[in-house]
């Protein structure tokens, strides 16, 4: 799933990239494509970078126990437009935490880029354990901080994520009247699981 509400199938896009199986395993290397948008729907476009391995795809040895089966995952995608303008895409297909970061900021307007790393094991009936860490970049944004009562302007922030935590690396902004305003530290959970 990419996205924490579902509009109908991700409309991906490979420009260029490799598929290669081995026979122990599967890999899709310097896959460029898009996200496709929609305008009716204002759904954003989204270029993006791809690179998967899979280890034993299809089952591993007999004798060998979990069957061997992992994952890696790379996703770093170019900076995208949100915003609230005539036009303006108001959502993109996203991973859930990069969703809940936008929200934990209320944004309203931003342009947006994403790293993400997924590391795991899995077996025939899903995803055993897994890893998973990147970076939100946040440019050019406007909202609130969640549990910060002001409008925020020129929010610029940079938002680390791993599977147990999140973590405001920095953000800089402009508030009420004027004053600048510099946020760093881990995130404690609010509300919303933010």
């Amino acid at each position: 799933r990419i996205a924490a509400e579902q509009y109908g199938i991700p409309r991906m896009i490979a420009d260029q990239g490799e598929l290669i199986y081995n026979g122990r395993s599967f890999r899709i290397e310097g896959l460029r494509g898009r996200f496709a948008g929609d305008a009716q729907q204002r759904l954003a476009a989204v270029d993006f970078d791809l690179d998967l391995a899979i280890t034993s795809p299809f089952g591993g040895s007999p004798g060998d126990a979990g069957g061997g089966r992992s994952f890696s995952l790379e996703l770093r995608t170019d900076k995208f437009h949100l915003g609230d303008a005539p036009g303006d895409a108001v959502r993109a297909d996203l991973p859930v935490i990069v969703a809940q970061i936008l929200a934990m900021f209320e944004v309203v307007t931003c342009d947006v880029s994403i790293v993400l790393r997924a590391t795991g094991r899995f077996d025939d009936e899903g995803v055993v354990e897994y890893d998973l860490e990147g970076r939100v970049s946040i440019s050019d944004a406007s909202g609130a901080y969640e549990g910060f009562r002001y409008p925020l302007q020129q929010l610029d922030a940079q938002v680390g994520f791993d599977t147990e935590s999140v973590t405001v690396h920095s953000l800089d902004a402009v508030g009420a009247g004027g004053a600048k305003i510099g946020i760093a530290g881990r995130v404690v959970p609010l509300r919303s699981g933010s």
